[in-house]
């Protein structure tokens, strides 16, 4: 990592094509997100040799209630960098909270955009599955014509569907269709059959667990790993799911971070927790409850480590809920994992 700025200077020199010529492409991909102002300055900095900008990046300009204001415009509010740039500079540039967002391109126009409220849908084929990052404000009509170009099929003979095979409705935009009815498309040839195999819808309630009963009826696998690893069906895992990134030590909190790095990845787990509906099904009335606070620190905690990058993710906001509603884990003994 490079820790000298003028050494970093030197390095980014010969760098600016990719730092100021970002273009997306129609696999999307994570970028930081800095003010405009203060990526001019570290640009004209790096070419011109202008006063460095504040070795401390504040983003609080981007930000609403400390959520990102998807009002703020790219190029006008806000500029980016390549993660594998922020990865280069972050020896000498600090940013408490950094932004990420993702750089794709709109699949109508082939402009390059910043997916600020990116949802992930699924796209359900006869020739597997597409998983796509959508804008949350974009019409699902638009998919139509590239998907079926990318898996050659004619797209007059197309609909796209929801789960109840009905075609979905020109007008009806990404979010929308989430909220009714989930993460999954159905691409359907007219007048085709119906189904909705393989197909797993969002619930309010996590699956059931086989019992000890039937785990011990089930049989070993006898293959080696590559085996394994040969016959298992791929697929496309979704970007929103926890990265193996650590937690930061609080203080004597080794154990609190394993019991959480634990749960964490567990699958059922965190896809009930980054459910939309997870929110409203809090019972924030309950007495003997946080009123909500503990789960949702616990959300956020997941959403943070949902992150692409390489830096620990913050437990403290999690444990301070926890804290303040059990005063017995306060003192940072290791019994608060």
């Amino acid at each position: 990592m490079i820790t000298d700025p003028l050494e970093l200077r030197q390095n980014l020199s010969s760098r600016l094509a990719e730092i100021e010529c970002l273009l997306g492409k129609s696999r999307s991909r994570m970028v930081m997100l800095t003010p405009l102002p203060w990526y001019t300055k570290f640009v004209n900095w790096v070419r011109n040799n202008e006063p460095i900008p504040a070795l401390e990046i504040d983003c609080s300009s981007l930000l609403v209630n400390g959520e990102f204001d998807i009002k703020k415009q790219w190029k006008k509010d806000f500029n980016v960098f390549e993660e594998a740039i922020w990865e280069t500079i972050k020896g000498v540039f600090k940013c408490t909270n950094p932004i990420f967002k993702r750089l794709t391109v709109h699949p109508a126009t082939g402009q390059s955009v910043i997916l600020v409220k990116p949802i992930q849908i699924e796209f359900n084929t006869n020739n597997g599955t597409v998983a796509k990052n959508l804008a949350h404000d974009w019409h699902l009509s638009i998919m139509k014509r590239p998907l079926c170009l990318a898996i050659r099929v004619n797209s007059a003979n197309h609909d796209l569907c929801n789960p109840n095979g009905e075609p979905i409705d020109d007008n009806m935009t990404t979010d929308q269709y989430f909220q009714k009815y989930g993460h999954v498309v159905f691409l359907k040839q007219k007048n085709e059959e119906f189904k909705t195999h393989d197909l797993t819808q969002w619930s309010n309630t996590l699956p059931s667990l086989p019992s000890p009963e039937q785990l011990t009826k089930l049989t070993p696998l006898k293959l080696g790993v590559k085996e394994l690893l040969d016959s298992a069906p791929q697929r496309n895992e979704p970007d929103n799911y926890p990265k193996p990134v650590g937690l930061i030590n609080l203080g004597n909190t080794c154990f609190l971070n394993s019991a959480l790095q634990s749960i964490i990845h567990i699958k059922q787990l965190y896809t009930f927790v980054l459910n939309p509906k997870f929110d409203s099904s809090l019972n924030k009335k309950n007495p003997l409850g946080s009123g909500g606070k503990i789960a949702s620190a616990f959300k956020d905690l997941v959403k943070s480590m949902c992150i692409s990058g390489t830096n620990p993710r913050n437990p403290k906001e999690f444990r301070s809920a926890f804290s303040s509603k059990y005063t017995t884990f306060s003192n940072y003994d290791q019994h608060d994992a």
